[in-house]
C-alpha cells in the first residue's frame, strides 16, 4: 500500500529528511536495514512528502531531518537528537516503543518534525 507523509517544520534546507518504516517490533526505530520501507526526500524549509510502498495495513514510522548527510541520527553525548525527529504517536519523553507507535496506513498521513 502506498502512503505519503507530509512532513512539516523543517527548519532549514540543509541535507535530507529520511523516514523508515516497521511492520515489527525489530529493529525499531533506529536499525534502518531491518526496516520493511525506507524513504528519503532533499531537506526544505517548511514541508516535504516522503512516499513509501510497503505490504502491510499498520506500520510504525520514524523521521529525521539529516542536515550533515551522514545518513543516521545524530545524538548529543546524553543521547538526544542533534536534529529533528518525529516518531508515530510518540510523546518524545519517553524512549518510543513499536506497539505505540503503529498505525493504520492510510493514503495520506501528516507529522510535524521537532528539534530538542
Amino acid at each position: 500500500m502506498k502512503t505519503t507523509f507530509h512532513i512539516s517544520g523543517i527548519r532549514n534546507d540543509q541535507g535530507f529528511v529520511r523516514g523508515v518504516a516497521f511492520t515489527s517490533a525489530k529493529g525499531f526505530p533506529e536499525h534502518h536495514n531491518l526496516a520493511v520501507g525506507i524513504a528519503e526526500a532533499k531537506a526544505k524549509k517548511g514541508t516535504v512528502q516522503l512516499t513509501f510502498d510497503i505490504e502491510a495495513s499498520h506500520a510504525a514510522f520514524a523521521f529525521f531531518h539529516d542536515e550533515k548527510d551522514i545518513k543516521r541520527v545524530e545524538k548529543t553525548l546524553l543521547g538526544l537528537p542533534k536534529g529533528g525527529i518525529v516518531i508515530t504517536n510518540w510523546n518524545r519523553f519517553s524512549k518510543p516503543k513499536f506497539a505505540s507507535s503503529l498505525i493504520q496506513i492510510a493514503p495520506t498521513q501528516k507529522l510535524k518534525i521537532k528539534y530538542f
